[in-house]
């Protein structure tokens, strides 16, 4: 901040926001964000190769596999099959799924502790 904006916030009556607080400001906003597109839907982790298919059977191709330490984005449980979703999806509809997994081959995680998968158009697209 410069020396003028800082005059013109005590002229207004106003202290100005020391740096850390702005950046705390941004930060926060930043975060809020990335949640947004987290409000939905389930963290599941896999322990070993793992298929996810086109539709909800063992029958049905294999569209990508996961690998151990992957972490997905899953809901619409039917059955014993989950709907499988980009990292990024914020649209909470089965249309948007990227294909499904067999439920008991996942596992829990812990949102604070664990990065969400993201689909390989979407690493491509963050690089």
């Amino acid at each position: 901040m410069g020396r003028n904006a800082e005059y013109s916030d005590m002229v207004a009556g106003r202290k100005p926001l020391p740096r850390i607080v702005l950046v705390c400001m941004v930060l926060s906003a930043l975060s809020a964000q990335v949640l947004s597109a987290q409000d939905w839907g389930i963290l599941r982790g896999v322990d070993s190769e793992v298929n996810v298919r086109a539709g909800r059977s063992t029958g049905s191709a294999v569209v990508f596999q996961l690998g151990p330490g992957d972490i997905v984005k899953v809901d619409f449980l039917e059955g014993s099959w989950w709907a499988v979703f980009g990292q990024y999806e914020t649209e909470r509809n089965p249309d948007k799924a990227l294909g499904y997994i067999y439920a008991p081959l996942l596992r829990p995680v812990s949102k604070n502790s664990m990065k969400v998968w993201g689909s390989q158009a979407e690493k491509t697209l963050s690089q």
